[in-house]
């Protein structure tokens, strides 16, 4: 039987997908649309999804979590386990600290803890590119100790929400929040088992994608590009929204444009790593991979409603 299901921000681009999404979903009936208000008569609701800004979301999931719902935040408001970390990426503070920790549902990481709860922080769209290239090296011990990790990213202008943006026209390419200044600098170091992050974002004059280009230091010399690529290919061989390319191939932006997959190539030259992820910003990095975990927590098929195993277009090579 299928269910009912509510999209708090479903006017956003997150929003908007997400709904797209859910409505070829077998197992969704019903969508309710809400704004930034909690709505009354939410009897019939089974499982929220709350693309709202930080600041408001977590507000919204305290109220939801006391009805027993179900509830995926693809806000920020839920990533950090303490409100004192949330606090120093997002300048405010926390709206719901009782919540706190929540699990951080990236699904190709869960250790199970998906399944067995009710509320689940998704993660961003620049940390979910990132982590998925380079956490398998960081787990795998093969970087330098306390190498800094420099992330470069490109993503389509779709991330930075809904106002317009005049400056990115016509091929423009703009930077921004670089170095230390984003808040998915907070949220991806927490992973990295004390490797910073050095980051640089910049918004591209497409609507949507993202490509991603990570570089850290080798623990030694004699790691090469068959080892990094072996590590990742053990690493993401069972999951169906992960593609780890052919070796000397590499993703370029548009290879995860309108997909649900995140593509991953490398490569090293017995210094240095270098990975390269792409993803769908809007998709990937946030309504699809909602989908995902939506459907690990109702114990449906994780593809159902997407598009796994996408094969690779778009992409190049790093000889």
């Amino acid at each position: 039987m299928s269910e009912t299901v509510a999209v708090w921000g479903a006017s956003g681009n997150a929003g908007r997908e997400l709904v797209g999404i859910l409505e070829d979903h077998p197992e969704v009936g019903e969508i309710e649309k809400a704004g930034r208000r909690f709505p009354k008569g939410i009897d019939h609701i089974e499982t929220a999804f709350l693309a709202l800004p930080h600041g408001e979301s977590a507000k919204i999931a305290a109220r939801l979590k006391k009805t027993g719902r179900k509830v995926i935040d693809l806000s920020g408001d839920l990533r950090f386990s303490t409100p004192e970390e949330y606090e120093r990426w997002y300048d405010i503070p926390h709206p719901a600290p009782d919540l706190l920790p929540v699990p951080y549902a990236l699904p190709e990481w869960d250790t199970g803890q998906i399944e067995s709860s009710e509320l689940v922080a998704m993660p961003g769209c620049y940390p979910t590119a990132t982590l998925l290239g380079i956490n398998p090296l960081v787990q795998a011990g093969v970087l330098a100790h306390e190498a800094r990790i420099q992330v470069n990213a490109v993503s389509g202008f779709s991330g930075r929400g809904n106002q317009p943006m005049p400056e990115v026209q016509y091929g423009n390419l703009i930077p921004y929040a670089v170095g230390r200044q984003h808040r998915h600098v907070g949220e991806m170091e927490l992973f990295t088992l004390g490797h910073e992050i050095n980051f640089a974002p910049s918004t591209i004059d497409q609507y949507r994608g993202m490509l991603v280009t990570i570089t850290a230091q080798l623990a030694t010399k004699g790691i090469c590009d068959e080892m990094v690529h072996g590590i990742l290919e053990d690493e993401y061989r069972d999951d169906d929204f992960v593609a780890v390319l052919d070796d000397g191939e590499l993703p370029t932006f548009k290879t995860g444009a309108g997909t649900d997959m995140c593509y991953i190539g490398a490569t090293a030259d017995n210094c240095a790593a270098t990975i390269v992820s792409a993803i769908d910003n809007l998709r990937k990095g946030a309504a699809s991979q909602a989908v995902q975990v939506f459907n690990r927590m109702h114990g449906y098929d994780e593809a159902m409603g997407l598009t796994p195993n996408q094969p690779a277009e778009y992409t190049t090579s790093c000889r």
